[in-house]
């Protein structure tokens, strides 16, 4: 089990294994099963998405203008 207190509204998705993928303000985090960071990735402004996930494993989120993914 993993939580998180935020000020700000929360998007989830996640992996096969059990690591998440959390969208929080500007942030994108790769959470493993352990609770620890594994990967981190800011944007320049809001995302507005839940993280979706690719067949590869890619991690896909979007702002108001702006298509990212994480690799």
């Amino acid at each position: 089990m993993w939580s998180t207190l935020s000020t700000v509204p929360l998007h989830a998705q996640a992996f096969s294994d059990g690591t998440l993928a959390v969208v929080r303000g500007a942030g994108l985090q790769i959470v493993g099963r352990d609770g620890a960071i594994r990967q981190s990735l800011r944007a320049a402004e809001e995302l507005t998405t839940y993280p979706a996930i690719g067949s590869d494993g890619a991690v896909w989120v979007a702002s108001a203008r702006t298509l990212y993914v994480a690799r």
